[in-house]
């Protein structure tokens, strides 16, 4: 229910007469449930480190689009503080390792990870390859490292995206423009 997965959802409105498109998320934003309702999408409010909710609503998934995470983090080391980066590490590590052990064999993850994973080159570059190795410093991109390595490892089919900064409007309480 957050920016991408709402704008996702936004994409598969169309796919959903025809598909069985679920969207899973831990809040309940009745505008966002309600227009994915109109748009024919089934949600389920659960957790990501329930694996038991995971095991009976992911049984029988072709693709899952993991968009699920902490995203109040810190920019900087001394914003980050050990509760928060405790809770950061659970949802990236244990969540995704979750999804990994409870989505059937034929299934694709697709996982968006990120550009902060290089935050910590010593020069700035322009072109940087798939093969570069990560340099993270914070937790939040320490955990994407982890989620990559651990998609990797899985044998499961998968793609990684390595996003920008992503910002823009939505229209309600999820605007992104930092």
């Amino acid at each position: 229910l957050g920016y991408l997965g709402t704008e996702l959802c936004n994409l598969y409105s169309g796919e959903s007469w025809f598909h069985n498109i679920v969207a899973i998320d831990n809040r309940f934003v009745s505008k966002r449930v309600n227009q994915l309702k109109n748009w024919n999408i089934k949600f389920h409010q659960g957790q990501i480190l329930d694996r038991e909710f995971l095991k009976k609503h992911l049984d029988d998934a072709d693709i899952v689009h993991h968009l699920a995470g902490v995203t109040d983090v810190a920019y900087v080391k001394k914003e980050s503080n050990l509760v928060q980066d405790k809770m950061i590490k659970e949802y990236a590590i244990d969540g995704t390792n979750n999804i990994l052990e409870t989505i059937p064999e034929k299934c694709k993850i697709i996982f968006p990870s990120t550009h902060v994973i290089y935050e910590g080159l010593k020069e700035t570059k322009k072109n940087i390859l798939e093969d570069e190795k990560p340099c993270p410093i914070l937790v939040y991109s320490s955990s994407k490292v982890q989620n990559e390595e651990d998609i990797k490892k899985s044998k499961k089919k998968y793609v990684i995206l390595r996003l920008g900064s992503v910002h823009g409007y939505s229209d309600t309480d999820t605007m992104r423009i930092n």
